[in-house]
């Protein structure tokens, strides 16, 4: 950990002095007002909508089967303890009995309450049964799950990437850099700093295009929030 703090720090303080060695410039969004924020946000917000369900749809095509077989077992014990249930259920309909001639009456009425405890003898092994079968299941059930997780967030990542590649940005959007719309600026004025926010710019965006809307809703959220505490203080 020593390590990896000393490296970070030593890092921290060779870019500044990079920056400063270019004379890169900072960047100025004084003019940016809340209902911006908002406007703008919403391409990157209707972004992430569309990758969340084009990685749904992925993954679901891709680990389905694999689940549904990993998972066999509990649902076909589940079945046959519904299937017991229900039988259960029908040995307590009294109808049959109750519409019975009265000397057979009691005859209907003993053979169902035999049947009942057989079937609630069944019940109980069905259950044990389903119990064990889920904890047989849970390894490979985990594993998949960690599997999925994994490559539902490698996939994101990498259309959130392509997304950004794209043209859709955050940073870019309040600090716009066409210089054939002839617009000009501090930023323009250091060398290699509109290449280096660029590039900041295409994985700030991928990597929040990959953590989803909600997300950026809260990005959003939090920043009005702390726009008003601060514009009332």
């Amino acid at each position: 950990m020593d390590r990896i703090h000393s490296f970070t720090l030593a890092l921290t303080i060779a870019a500044a002095a990079l920056a400063t060695w270019f004379g890169f410039r900072a960047i100025n969004l004084s003019g940016l007002a809340g209902a911006d924020i908002g406007t703008l946000f919403l391409t990157l917000i209707f972004t992430a909508l569309v990758i969340e369900r084009a990685v749904e749809v992925v993954a679901n095509n891709r680990f389905m089967d694999l689940e549904r077989i990993a998972a066999r077992e509990v649902r076909e014990t589940r079945q046959a303890l519904t299937l017991a249930e229900e039988a259960l259920q029908r040995e307590y309909d009294l109808t049959i009995a109750v519409n019975a001639a009265p000397e057979t009456r009691a005859t209907l009425l003993g053979a169902k309450e035999e049947a009942a405890i057989t079937i609630r003898e069944d019940i109980l092994v069905k259950r044990l049964a389903l119990n064990q079968a889920k904890n047989d299941a849970r390894p490979d059930l985990e594993k998949l799950k960690h599997k999925k997780q994994r490559f539902t967030s490698s996939l994101a990542t990498g259309l959130g990437l392509l997304a950004a590649m794209a043209g859709v940005r955050i940073l870019g959007q309040f600090l716009p850099l066409n210089d054939a719309q002839g617009i000009t600026g501090p930023i323009l004025e250091a060398k290699y700093q509109i290449e280096l926010f660029r590039f900041t710019d295409v994985a700030l965006t991928a990597m929040l295009l990959a953590g989803g809307a909600d997300a950026i809703h809260g990005l959003v959220k939090d920043f009005l929030s702390k726009r008003t505490d601060v514009l009332a203080s």
